[in-house]
């Protein structure tokens, strides 16, 4: 994506949504080149710390069309061209350059699972005492049973 990132920058800009008040969420997208396997811990690391409300983790689509379905079309390394407007970000549908489709599906969901556990609600999310708070909670409570549950298969539709 081109995406220059500045920590510090975006660490000062959620510091102050925060004293704010501010419920917000962050979306990550996994599986790009440049990623390496520790950008999962990192990930949590940055998000525990900063005390982000609430973060959506998805692996990367490339869609018909785009330059990097283009790409990754001619190096060979769509695996699933017919199935990958399904579901996309919930599963994984290219070869990987630093790991594989089941270790980025395996490292997604078990970063889902440790950022909305009961331990880091406590530790990132005010008591609900205001709209904001009362909202982040809420959004904590479905992922989590979101993940606990796991979508229901629809391929046969």
């Amino acid at each position: 994506m081109n995406k220059k990132l500045n920590l510090t920058d975006h660490e000062r800009i959620l510091q102050d949504l925060r004293k704010r008040g501010v419920s917000y969420s962050l979306n990550f997208i996994f599986g790009y080149d440049s990623d390496k396997k520790d950008i999962f811990e990192a990930t949590l690391s940055f998000l525990l710390r900063n005390k982000v409300p609430a973060a959506y983790f998805n692996m990367l689509t490339p869609h018909k069309g785009s330059s990097l379905y283009d790409r990754l079309e001619a190096e060979g390394r769509i695996v699933d061209v017919e199935g990958i407007g399904r579901w996309p970000g919930m599963t994984c549908h290219i070869k990987l350059r630093n790991f594989s489709a089941a270790e980025l599906i395996r490292q997604v969901k078990d970063l889902h699972r440790k950022f909305y556990s009961y331990r880091s609600m406590l530790t990132r999310l005010p008591l609900p005492l205001t709209e904001a708070a009362v909202a982040s909670w809420t959004i904590n409570m479905a992922e989590r049973r979101s993940f606990r549950d796991e979508a229901e298969n629809f391929d046969e539709f």
